[in-house]
Parts: C-alpha cells; structure tokens; sequence
C-alpha cells in the first residue's frame, strides 16, 4: 500500500432506528436500540484516490443484523472431551464429580421477526443480558458468575463442596426468562476387588463391583473380548454396579 492515509472502511445501516455503529476502521462494534427488527450492515473496504495510486478500488459485503428478544434461554454444562470410541452419557443426566468445579453455559433462543420460516436461532450475543442463579441446595455447590470472551454466551462456574447428591440450578434472565439444571454430584468410581487371578478356563467366573460414579458404565469390548467374555450385569439403586 503506498499510501496508508488514503485506506477507507465504512459500516454503513440501512435502517439506522434498529442499530447503532461504533468502533474505528479496524473494527466495528454493532449495538441494538430498542426497537425490534432487521437491518442490512453494508462494509466497505477499499482506497481513495491519490497521487501515488490512481485506480481507487472498494469492496463492499453485506451483513444482516437482526435485533431480536429472546423467547427461551438454556442451561448446560461444557463436557470435557470423551475418549473416542466411547459412547456419550444421556444427554438428560448432567452427572459431575463433587470434587471439581463444572463450567455452566447459558445461552438465549429467539426469532428474527423479518424471516419467512421464523426458525428459532441462537443469540450471537448476551453482553447486556444479566442472570441470577440459586441453587436449591447450597449445602452442595455454590455458582459464581465469571467473565469471560464468549459474547454468545454467558458462563458461571458451578463449585461442589465435596458431598455427593442433587442439587437444582435455576437460572432467572432479567427479561424473567426461567430455566434449572439438575446436577447429579458422585464420586469417582471405584472397582472393588481393582485386579483379579483367574484360571484360564471359560468355566471360571468371578466378580468386579464398581462402585460410586455415574452409573453409567460401559466395556471397551476391543481391550477385553481378545483375553475375557466380561459383562455388565445389574445396576444398583445405590449407585453401584456389578
């Protein structure tokens, strides 16, 4: 670029009612009034014209903005990465270990009102919205709201206090927007006997209990199948399992 002085971008609304534009040329912050709608964003990006380059040239994109309210919110948690191969835990059951703390999600759902199929869509941003959260039994884990540079989302820290059971998370969005999250708080399971000697014969049984955890367990069939026939037999109410 020979001339630096003559570089040009513009973030220009179609309809300035539904936005507002702020920032300087290397980035743009886009803030919504109060009015609900959409609105096309054209970003021009280019040169002018000067003594050291003639030819100005300007690219422009367009980028819609919808401004809408939100109609339902989610509350999740951010689960570690699974090993592979291994299948997930139920997607209702939110099991975590009481001995470290657990990432909350929250996000926002709603509809922009100038779309024809109206899907529902997920919130690219929650800067301004502002959550409570209780917890029905603070015996158990407390939750601390944390910033973060996630704007598509909202994240708190769930912190157990070392004692298994459940606990309810409620989460109260400043438009009274209402969502819970059950957490099952256990311990890290243990296999009781943790090895066994057995004859090499296919008469020969023997019994692993696991205890604590989950309650959901599953065998990697490819490391056991090629020494042992092993199965999971029975889940207990105690959250054990032979």
């Amino acid at each position: 670029m020979y001339d630096s002085g003559k570089y040009l971008t513009n973030a220009d609304p179609e309809n300035m009612k539904y936005v507002k534009v702020l920032g300087d040329i290397m980035s743009y912050k886009i803030q919504c009034s109060k009015q609900v709608g959409d609105t096309d964003i054209v970003v021009s990006v280019g040169n002018r014209k000067s003594k050291t380059n003639p030819m100005s040239v300007v690219s422009k994109h367009t980028v819609t903005v919808c401004c809408a309210v939100p109609e339902r919110i989610a509350l999740n948690t951010r689960h570690p990465a699974a090993k592979p191969g291994l299948p997930a835990c139920p997607s209702f059951v939110h099991s975590v270990f009481y001995g470290y703390p657990s990432v909350l999600l929250l996000t926002a759902y709603g509809r922009c009102i100038n779309e024809n199929d109206g899907e529902e869509r997920i919130f690219d941003s929650l800067t301004s919205v502002k959550a409570k959260y209780d917890v029905d039994n603070e015996e158990l884990l407390t939750v601390k709201p944390e910033q973060h540079d996630e704007p598509h989302k909202l994240i708190a820290t769930a912190n157990p206090t070392g004692k298994s059971g459940t606990a309810k998370i409620s989460t109260i969005e400043d438009r009274k927007l209402f969502t819970s999250l059950t957490f099952n708080l256990v311990g890290i399971a243990t296999a009781e006997p943790s090895s066994i000697v057995l004859w090499n014969s296919p008469d020969v049984l023997a019994k692993v209990h696991v205890r604590g955890g989950t309650g959901h367990f599953w065998l990697e069939s490819n490391e056991v199948s090629q020494y042992v026939n092993a199965q999971i037999q029975h889940i207990q109410d105690d959250d054990s399992e032979h």
